[in-house]
């Protein structure tokens, strides 16, 4: 069984075709922007990804970093609440035989976890390791007591 394109290759046909346009369009974009063109990952718009997880004595913190430097990190409680804040910086040059790209990119970012209980300010520990910033925040002796378990009844 012979496969067929959806842009037919015939010159009779492409001129047709409802998708004839839109490849033409692709191939000037891939052609007027030599190299690598990425969609996602150019730093605009960058928010960190962030895990929270709790067991009986602390909560924990997990946040992705990628091409950060831990000397644009900042961390603070705010009313409670961890706050992490910092600055994203890239920058990207390109020199080939027919063409000069140099791209560069500076921009902040700030997340704000609020906690259900909460914490030993004095205690919370944070460390950095290959773009990922882990904070480890201790629950106070009142976070620690108001927990309860609540009993799970079958059907209604």
């Amino acid at each position: 069984m012979a496969r067929r394109s959806l842009v037919p290759r015939g010159s009779d046909e492409v001129t047709w075709h409802p998708f004839s346009r839109l490849q033409r369009a692709i191939n000037d974009m891939m052609h007027d922007f030599p190299g690598e063109l990425s969609l996602q990952g150019n730093g605009e718009d960058f928010t960190p990804r962030v895990d929270l997880s709790e067991d009986d004595k602390a909560y924990h913190i997990k946040a992705e970093l990628p091409g950060v430097d831990q000397k644009d990190v900042d961390i603070s409680l705010s009313n409670g609440a961890p706050v992490i804040r910092g600055e994203k910086k890239s920058s990207k040059e390109e020199k080939k035989q027919d063409y000069y790209r140099q791209a560069r990119f500076f921009g902040s970012f700030f997340r704000s976890i609020p906690l259900p209980s909460e914490v030993i300010r004095d205690e919370v520990q944070a460390s950095f390791n290959d773009g990922v910033l882990t904070v480890d925040l201790p629950k106070s002796e009142q976070a620690k007591a108001d927990q309860r378990k609540i009993p799970i009844s079958s059907g209604r």
